[in-house]
C-alpha cells in the first residue's frame, strides 16, 4: 500500500523542504532588511514577485508536464529552488534577489503542481492528497 504512495510522499517532502527557505524569508526580511543590504522599500515587491510569476507559470508547467512528465521537471525545480534559497543567504545584491524570486516562483509552481499530480495518480486519491497536504503543511500548535 505504501509503495504506491511513495511518489506522492516524496514530492510533498520536496515541496515542504523547499518551502522552508521561502517561509523563513517572510519573517526575516522585513526585520533584517538593512543588515541584508535590501532597501526597505523593496521588501513588499520581493516577497510578492513569486505570486505574480505563479499566475503565468501554472499554465506553462501544465504544458511542460504533459510533454516531459513529472519526474524530470520536479528534479530540476528542486535543484533550482535550493539554489535560489542559497542566493538569499549569500548575496546582498537586489538584482540577484529579484532573479532568485522569479526563479523561485517558477520552481514553486512546478513543485506544487507535480506534488498534487503525483497524488492524483494514486488509486486512493483522497488519502494520497490528504497525506500530501499533511506533509507539506504541518499543523503548528
Amino acid at each position: 500500500m505504501y509503495q504506491n504512495l511513495k511518489p506522492s510522499i516524496l514530492s510533498a517532502l520536496v515541496l515542504a523542504f523547499a518551502g522552508f527557505g521561502d517561509a523563513f524569508l517572510y519573517s526575516v526580511l522585513p526585520v533584517n532588511s538593512e543588515q541584508m543590504g535590501i532597501p526597505v522599500m523593496w521588501i513588499g515587491f520581493l516577497l510578492s514577485i513569486n505570486r505574480f510569476i505563479r499566475l503565468f507559470a501554472n499554465q506553462f508547467f501544465a504544458f511542460l508536464f504533459d510533454r516531459y512528465g513529472f519526474r524530470t521537471i520536479t528534479i530540476i525545480a528542486s535543484v533550482l529552488a535550493t539554489l535560489t534559497t542559497l542566493v538569499y543567504g549569500v548575496s546582498a545584491n537586489l538584482f540577484l534577489w529579484i532573479i532568485a524570486r522569479i526563479i523561485w516562483g517558477f520552481c514553486f509552481s512546478a513543485l506544487r503542481i507535480s506534488s498534487i499530480s503525483y497524488s492524483l495518480e494514486n488509486k486512493k486519491q483522497g488519502f494520497s492528497l490528504g497525506l500530501n497536504k499533511g506533509i507539506q503543511e504541518p499543523v503548528l500548535l
